[in-house]
Order: structure tokens, then C-alpha cells, then sequence
């Protein structure tokens, strides 16, 4: 019976605390989350730029073209 009277009497400090401490606990894995989101796009991005430097690099008429248009003497 004690248990029941502390139940009503405080049911919603007990439920407000919990809910706090789910949103807490949201917002913390919400965080690391979105960091690594972030640096799964830098990664992304890092191996575009380097799939497009190797194309360049390996494609002999583009090699060509801009060492003609930049070593212009």
C-alpha cells in the first residue's frame, strides 16, 4: 500500500524525470548522430576528389590538354 500512495502522490515528478531523462539521452545520440553523418560526407568527399584526380591523371589526352593550356611559354 505504501508503495501505491507514493505512486499517486508523486506520479508526475516520476514521469516528468523520466521523459527528461529520455530526451537527454535523445539528444545525446541525436549528436553523435549527426558527427557521424558529418564526417561520413568528408570521407564521401574525399573520395570523389580523388577518383576525379586518379580519371585526370590517367587519361593521357586530358594530361595533354591541360599541360598545353598551363606551360604555355
Amino acid at each position: 500500500m505504501r508503495i501505491k500512495e507514493y505512486w499517486n502522490k508523486y506520479k508526475a515528478y516520476i514521469v516528468a524525470g523520466a521523459v527528461a531523462l529520455a530526451y537527454l539521452i535523445g539528444i545525446k545520440k541525436g549528436k553523435t548522430n549527426e558527427k557521424a553523418r558529418q564526417t561520413k560526407t568528408v570521407l564521401q568527399n574525399v573520395q570523389r576528389a580523388n577518383k576525379a584526380r586518379d580519371s585526370v591523371a590517367n587519361n593521357p589526352d586530358v594530361v595533354q590538354r591541360l599541360h598545353k593550356k598551363y606551360n604555355r611559354r
